[in-house]
């Protein structure tokens, strides 16, 4: 067996233990939904300008463009939300700023199953820009984490900082 062989075959008997991100995108209206995590020691409250309790998310994710636009995110808040009639966000691509993804930040780690991160801005309809952190998990699961930064009058609650988790799993046809 030649030396060329070899290393296929080697390279071949690696193919298994490799993480595609590919698997993590989303096709024909799925999404990855979910429900904000509702305790206060983790989610700014709403009273403090934080993101409402009972608001839900989805997000859409395109691997492909990890340094780019890899998704786009979808609230379900525009009857009674900050911004109604339009909800918080509205199919709103996230926008990765190319070095970062370089960067020993993305490389964060949440929790054992983690596969990846995907940091990027994203804009509220009515409550300006957001840092987003999107972590890939093994088990098909995906957690989105939002930071508000504080407005330019702090006496306004939509102006204050505020922080949110959605842990997300994939659903057919989102909302």
């Amino acid at each position: 067996m030649t030396v060329t062989w070899r290393l296929r075959l080697l390279l071949l008997a690696l193919l298994p233990g490799c993480q595609t991100l590919s698997k993590f995108d989303t096709t024909n209206g799925s999404a990855y939904c979910g429900a904000i995590v509702d305790a206060e020691f983790i989610r700014t409250t709403e009273a403090d300008g934080g993101i409402q309790r009972s608001i839900r998310m989805c997000l859409q994710l395109n691997t492909g463009k990890l340094t780019s636009v890899p998704g786009s995110i979808t609230t379900d808040d525009g009857v009674d939300g900050p911004c109604a009639p339009t909800p918080t966000f509205q199919h709103a691509p996230l926008t990765v700023t190319p070095a970062i993804v370089s960067d020993a930040i993305s490389n964060m780690t949440f929790e054992d199953g983690q596969v990846d991160n995907i940091i990027a801005w994203v804009h509220s309809s009515c409550r300006g820009p957001m840092l987003s952190v999107v972590s890939l998990y093994r088990n098909d699961r995906v957690e989105v984490r939002l930071l508000k930064p504080p407005g330019t009058d702090p006496t306004q609650p939509k102006a204050a900082d505020a922080f949110a988790l959605f842990p997300l799993e994939r659903t057919a046809h989102g909302f």
